[in-house]
């Protein structure tokens, strides 16, 4: 008896942690409904439509997108360890958090505007030579920053207190002199 519940144990522990791929084909819509969570602990592949509304995605691993996201008030989240790469198509996102235990998540192509907010908690949003607008940008610091290479830039309205995204006065007059009508570019 003993044996049978510790075969049935390991068997229950080794598919806790498994995870599949997970694959939006062409033509399909997946809905996350309410405030739902939507975990993906390998690559989120999305060929069709993911309308996450007010929900969460918790990407672990690539974020492949070539359908659209559409996201008026939801989350992604970035997780895991290791450099990522997020590849975006026709999406609207309000949220974007990166918390990885390491690494990089790496924004390939056409890296659609944030909404709402661009927030790192741990690990680095790597947009190469491409724009990233977001709305409000929070965290960073000598762990967790956003990078560019090129001619790649961060977008985002400017705010009463400016001063206040920069550690020197000296920065803060490198700003005011690249303001782009109500934007400043990093």
């Amino acid at each position: 008896m003993n044996k049978i519940t510790l075969v049935v144990a390991v068997f229950l522990l080794c598919t806790t942690f498994s995870y599949a791929q997970l694959y939006i084909s062409p033509g399909t819509s997946v809905n996350i409904s309410g405030n739902a969570l939507l975990y993906s602990g390998t690559d989120l592949i999305n060929k069709g439509t993911l309308n996450s509304g007010s929900g969460t995605v918790i990407c672990n691993s690539h974020l492949l997108d070539s359908g659209s996201i559409n996201g008026s008030s939801s989350e992604i989240i970035f997780t895991g360890a290791g450099d990522k790469q997020a590849v975006f198509s026709n999406s609207s996102l309000s949220k974007v958090i990166i918390n990885k235990t390491s690494g990089s998540v790496n924004f390939v192509s056409n890296i659609p505007a944030i909404a709402d907010s661009l927030r790192l908690i741990k690990g680095n949003a790597v947009i190469s030579d491409k724009t990233l607008i977001a709305k409000i940008t929070s965290g960073g610091s000598g762990d967790s920053y956003v990078k560019t290479t090129g001619t790649g830039f961060l977008k985002m309205p400017v705010a009463s207190s400016v001063s206040k995204l920069f550690r020197s006065e000296e920065h803060t007059s490198e700003l005011q002199s690249r303001v782009d009508i109500s934007y400043a570019v990093f």
